[in-house]
């Protein structure tokens, strides 16, 4: 039996802000998150070969500068990425 990769869904809003999605139970909700507490998740989801979920507010458009420099934090990390064009779950 294939085991399941690791995986960091992140998604970013207009403003720079972001959001990750968590579980309890059952149920999918998404989390904000400073962008210190990304750094730490992103830096132990490395260390357990987790892959990233990316998507953004308006994928279609330019980046807003925040947004831009979010994602290049995000790269920095060297860890596979997916991008994606709507997020996996409704935003609340």
């Amino acid at each position: 039996m294939q085991s399941l990769q690791p995986t960091v869904h992140v998604h970013l809003k207009r403003d720079g802000s972001v959001l990750v999605l968590g579980s309890e139970s059952a149920n999918f909700q998404w989390f904000p998150l400073t962008l210190t507490q990304l750094q730490s998740t992103l830096a132990g989801a490395k260390t357990q070969g987790a892959v990233i979920e990316y998507s953004r507010d308006d994928p279609e458009q330019d980046p807003p500068k925040p947004v831009e420099l979010i994602y290049k934090i995000i790269m920095s990390y060297e860890m596979p990425i997916k991008l994606l064009k709507h997020p996996p779950f409704p935003l609340q």
